[in-house]
């Protein structure tokens, strides 16, 4: 693997790597980075769809190839919401201390203010834990004033300098008399030169591709992108836009507070926001498209416009402050409500507020230049990157035209140390008893198993529905969701736990050993139809392609292999994986599907199972 990356790298082309967990990814891209670093043209970045991969590269697998080859230097870029904004955290200390802006323990907000004075970098990474204020002292973009700022640094002029030194003071010169008070230097800036800076940069998907939209930054001619199989995801939200009906709300409650003068124009602007989204569908269950046109649009929007006057009037920090906002709130509200041909928008609905949402309806036209030929290497990995034998969908998803392939086999034995359970007779999903029907099959595997089970789900129904067939069985069983992180800690640590989850359970959980003896899927992973993804299969019939077989089951294959790896994490580990959705049986697909997984024996009784487990 660490030749076919370094052949990669000299050739600069895009090479696709699916390497099973084992394989050492991670090292086999870091050693050819290491050993050509001294070509200037190699600055790289290793972009991770998880803060747990980017830990082990910054805590141990970047140290070990610095031992071994002196080079190369490099640092973690972080997005903006990690660092203090000191323009927010005046006002912040400002509202605790002469408006007691909130029940705080005031010992608690004298410590975090020593902290604010003290701190070198200012990043939330200091604070453990992080304090429950901090998205209202934390910078954003989305109400950065930039250059205008006077925390913003003077600008790095070592390359200017070196060339062209009277054009670097010239530059120096204007920027003085545009700053002629400068404050501390912005934190965020700091942190993101400092990182830009490093031979190799480690990030994350979302940061990667913000610089790539917003051109804030240039991106390293090499790219490692590791857990690709997200990329695409992400880059949909990235290329997208999201706005809660909150937001409005929050921002003009701010502006009553630093600038009542506002307040008969803010009123105003609140009730024309009321009309807009009294216009908008109010979903109950299920997300639905937004309207084509929507009338209160354009009254609201002057509202907009004359408050954005009046801030501009102001003119002092805190109206820039504002008016940045604004800016930003404005921007999205734009793209939610302007109808693209190429864009699906719609409502999400939600217990306290709706989001409106917007994303391209194809990642590949808008990743396409990511991965141009002539922007240099790209080496894109992840233990389930391809779908069976082909890396169509990730080429066509991501906008990939050339690309290398390399397919690694797994380095455990699965026909020795897994089994797979199949029950029958084969039940439907679709079939309205489905659930009813697997829920005592559920219960007698995780009887045979004694506990020791992930129970994996696709929607909150199925997780309520199994909750409910195991209630009275002698283990403990956690229900989780996505925002439930510290169940994975318990699941590991109690032996014969079960644990039942969604989305985050079927890629994001690593737990060797007996624990985890027995992985339950209840429904092959289908992408639930929503506006999106019918505005995606739709496109892609409109192109020539048969939405199902190219779209919807390779991806379902992806997050299959993925909820199918939760179990054999070891060379020593044993179980079994017991697949509850009929289809894999009857439909043709669904042998499709079973030969991309890992080849195993397959179970068809619980018995089999028991003693399986018991030999184990």
């Amino acid at each position: 693997m660490a030749d076919a990356i370094d052949q990669a790298i000299r050739d600069r082309a895009t090479l696709l790597i699916d390497a099973p967990p084992g394989w050492g990814k991670s090292l086999a891209a870091l050693v050819p980075i290491a050993a050509r670093d001294g070509e200037e043209s190699l600055r790289a970045a290793y972009c991770t769809g998880t803060i747990a991969l980017q830990e082990q590269l910054i805590g141990k697998d970047v140290p070990l190839v610095q031992r071994a080859f002196g080079r190369p230097d490099a640092a973690l870029l972080k997005g903006f919401s990690h660092y203090l904004c000191r323009v927010k955290s005046d006002r912040w200390a400002t509202e605790m201390f002469d408006q007691g802006g909130a029940a705080v323990d005031p010992a608690t907000i004298q410590a975090f203010v020593r902290w604010m004075a003290e701190t070198a970098g200012g990043d939330e990474a200091e604070l453990v834990p992080r304090p429950s204020w901090w998205r209202d002292v934390a910078a954003s973009h989305e109400d950065c004033i930039g250059t205008s700022c006077a925390h913003y640094p003077e600008p790095d002029l070592e390359e200017l300098e070196a060339t062209d030194p009277d054009a670097a003071d010239r530059v120096r010169e204007r920027w003085a008399s545009e700053h002629p008070h400068p404050g501390p230097p912005c934190f965020a800036v700091l942190g993101r030169r400092a990182a830009l800076g490093a031979r190799l940069i480690v990030t994350n998907h979302h940061l990667l591709l913000f610089l790539e939209r917003y051109r804030q930054a240039h991106v390293p001619p090499l790219l490692v992108i590791d857990e690709a199989h997200k990329l695409a995801k992400i880059a949909s939200s990235v290329y997208g836009a999201e706005l809660d009906e909150l937001r409005f709300y929050r921002m003009t409650d701010r502006l009553r507070r630093d600038l009542p003068v506002l307040e008969s124009m803010i009123q105003n602007a609140n009730a024309s926001y009321l009309d807009l989204l009294d216009a908008l569908p109010r979903p109950k269950d299920e997300p639905v498209p937004l309207p084509e046109h929507v009338d209160a649009v354009a009254p609201f929007m002057a509202h907009l416009e004359a408050l954005d006057r009046e801030l501009e009037k102001i003119g002092d920090q805190r109206a820039q402050l504002e008016r940045a906002g604004l800016a930003s709130f404005r921007d999205t509200l734009t793209q939610v409500m302007t109808a693209d041909p190429a864009r699906a928008r719609w409502v999400e609905p939600h217990p306290r507020e709706r989001k409106f949402q917007m994303a391209p309806i194809e990642t590949g036209p808008v990743l396409a230049s990511l991965f141009a030929p002539e922007r240099g290497p790209r080496i894109v990995m992840s233990a389930t990157l391809s779908a069976g034998a082909s890396f169509a969908h990730v080429e066509r998803a991501c906008g990939i035209t050339q690309a290398r392939h390399l397919r690694l086999p797994s380095g455990f034995d699965y026909a020795q140390q897994m089994r797979y359970f199949l029950p029958l007779p084969p039940r439907n999903p679709q079939d309205r008893d489905f659930l009813d029907a697997v829920g005592p099959v559920l219960r007698t595997l995780v009887l045979a198993s004694r506990g020791r089970a992930l129970v994996l789900c696709t929607s909150f129904v199925q997780v309520e529905a199994m909750d409910q067939a195991l209630r009275g069985v002698p283990y403990p069983v956690l229900k989780g969701d996505a925002r439930s992180g510290s169940l994975a800690t318990a699941f590991r640590d109690d032996l014969h736990s079960i644990l039942i989850g969604t989305a985050r359970y079927w890629e994001g959980l690593d737990v060797p050993g007996p624990s985890c003896s027995l992985v339950v899927i209840v429904r092959l992973p289908f992408d639930q139809p929503d506006p999106l993804t019918e505005a995606r299969y739709a496109a892609a019939t409109r192109r020539g392609l048969q939405w199902f077989h190219d779209l919807a089951v390779p991806e379902a294959i992806v997050k299959l292999r993925q909820g199918v790896g939760r179990l054999i994490r070891s060379e020593t580990d044993r179980g079994v994986v017991a697949i509850l959705d009929g289809r894999l049986d009857t439909k043709r697909y669904g042998q499709t599907m079973l030969q991309a997984l890992p080849h195993a024996p397959v179970l068809r009784r619980v018995d089999e199972v028991a003693a399986f487990l018991e030999a184990a």
